[in-house]
């Protein structure tokens, strides 16, 4: 009874007494189906570990990337240098080519009657005269003749040279400490 009274609770029924065991409505249980087996699960394939990169792998590739980048600055950087090249090199050509032109124009400008011209008219120089000039014959062999002089001169020679020399310093320094 404790059961039926429970289960009226339940229901929300609040007076025991209006309700007798006849009145109550019957429970009907159904069977519950018979637990089959599980089929066996077929297994997993593990999972495959995380890889990791290498810091070594890492560092291989930095440097190769760091490499190649290398390289193509050094291929700009040669081009530059190479049209640079091909610039001053057509600079020089033209600067050739000025020089040339620039000498031929002053050698065609240097004219001895030009400059005769302008000695005899600004700079007030006329001709030589005739008595002037003077014509040496140098058809002649060259040759040098050495006078010998006797001993004793020599030695006085230097005797004087010497004592010039002497009495020259002496004055030197006498005026320097005086």
């Amino acid at each position: 009874m404790a059961d039926a009274q429970r289960a009226q609770m339940r229901r929300g029924y609040s007076d025991l007494n209006a309700m007798t065991a006849s009145t109550a409505p019957q429970r009907t249980y159904r069977e519950l189906p018979v637990a089959q087996p599980r089929p066996k699960a077929q297994p997993r394939p593990a999972a495959k570990p995380k890889r990791r990169i290498s810091v070594f792998v890492m560092a291989a590739c930095f440097s190769a990337a760091f490499l190649v980048l290398l390289v193509i600055t050094s291929y700009a950087q040669w081009y530059e240098l190479t049209s640079q090249t091909a610039a001053l090199q057509d600079q020089i050509s033209q600067g050739l080519t000025t020089q040339t032109a620039l000498r031929s124009t002053y050698e065609s400008k240097i004219d001895l009657d030009y400059v005769e011209q302008q000695a005899t008219t600004q700079l007030g120089m006329s001709q030589p005269a005739a008595n002037q000039i003077v014509h040496l014959d140098l058809c002649g062999p060259d040759h040098a003749q050495v006078l010998s002089v006797e001993s004793e001169v020599k030695h006085e020679s230097i005797f004087s040279a010497l004592k010039n020399s002497v009495a020259a310093m002496v004055g030197y320094i006498r005026a320097y400490f005086s």
